[in-house]
Protein backbone atom coordinates (compact mmCIF):
# COMPACT_ATOMS: atom_id res chain seq x y z
CA UNK A 1 0.00 0.00 0.00
CA UNK A 2 2.95 2.46 0.85
CA UNK A 3 4.28 1.89 -2.16
CA UNK A 4 1.39 2.18 -4.33
CA UNK A 5 0.74 5.63 -2.42
CA UNK A 6 4.03 6.65 -3.56
CA UNK A 7 3.88 6.16 -6.87
CA UNK A 8 1.05 7.95 -7.28
CA UNK A 9 2.54 11.07 -5.02
CA UNK A 10 5.66 11.83 -6.81
CA UNK A 11 6.75 15.09 -5.36
CA UNK A 12 6.47 13.49 -2.18
CA UNK A 13 9.07 10.88 -3.41
CA UNK A 14 11.26 13.92 -4.21
CA UNK A 15 10.56 15.51 -0.76
CA UNK A 16 11.77 12.84 1.16
CA UNK A 17 14.88 12.48 -0.87
CA UNK A 18 15.83 16.20 -0.31
CA UNK A 19 14.57 16.23 3.48
CA UNK A 20 17.00 13.43 3.87
CA UNK A 21 20.05 15.07 2.17
CA UNK A 22 19.31 18.09 4.75
CA UNK A 23 19.60 15.91 7.70
CA UNK A 24 22.79 17.56 10.09
CA UNK A 25 22.75 14.58 12.55
CA UNK A 26 23.56 10.91 12.98
CA UNK A 27 22.72 7.96 13.70
CA UNK A 28 20.27 8.41 11.08
CA UNK A 29 18.86 6.67 8.19
CA UNK A 30 19.26 8.21 4.73
CA UNK A 31 18.49 8.01 0.90
CA UNK A 32 20.58 9.57 -1.97
CA UNK A 33 20.03 9.51 -5.30
CA UNK A 34 23.03 8.62 -7.63
CA UNK A 35 22.93 8.52 -11.10
CA UNK A 36 20.60 6.16 -12.32
CA UNK A 37 19.84 4.42 -8.93
CA UNK A 38 19.22 5.44 -5.11
CA UNK A 39 20.82 4.46 -2.19
CA UNK A 40 18.62 3.27 1.23
CA UNK A 41 20.96 3.21 4.23
CA UNK A 42 22.30 3.86 7.67
CA UNK A 43 25.19 6.47 8.93
CA UNK A 44 26.47 5.28 12.64
CA UNK A 45 28.13 8.63 13.72
CA UNK A 46 28.89 12.19 12.93
CA UNK A 47 32.56 12.10 13.93
CA UNK A 48 33.63 8.69 12.16
CA UNK A 49 30.69 8.19 9.83
CA UNK A 50 30.28 4.74 8.77
CA UNK A 51 27.49 3.55 6.37
CA UNK A 52 26.07 0.27 6.67
CA UNK A 53 22.44 -1.77 5.67
CA UNK A 54 23.34 0.10 2.19
CA UNK A 55 20.00 -1.21 -0.36
CA UNK A 56 20.04 -0.23 -4.13
CA UNK A 57 16.99 0.74 -6.09
CA UNK A 58 15.84 1.50 -9.55
CA UNK A 59 13.66 3.40 -8.80
CA UNK A 60 12.47 6.80 -6.32
CA UNK A 61 8.90 4.86 -5.18
CA UNK A 62 10.87 1.77 -4.00
CA UNK A 63 13.98 3.79 -2.28
CA UNK A 64 11.34 6.09 -0.60
CA UNK A 65 9.61 3.08 0.67
CA UNK A 66 12.15 1.05 1.76
CA UNK A 67 13.52 4.06 3.40
CA UNK A 68 10.36 5.26 5.19
CA UNK A 69 10.22 1.50 6.68
CA UNK A 70 13.75 1.47 7.67
CA UNK A 71 13.16 4.99 9.62
CA UNK A 72 10.36 3.07 11.34
CA UNK A 73 11.91 0.28 12.08
CA UNK A 74 9.72 -2.14 10.04
CA UNK A 75 11.08 -4.90 7.45
CA UNK A 76 12.65 -2.95 4.48
CA UNK A 77 11.70 -4.01 0.54
CA UNK A 78 14.54 -6.16 0.16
Amino acid sequence: ELLNHFKQHPELCQKLVEDSSDKRFSPSTFIQAEKEKYIVGYVDDSYSPMTRDILYFHTIEEAVTDYVLFSLGMSRLK
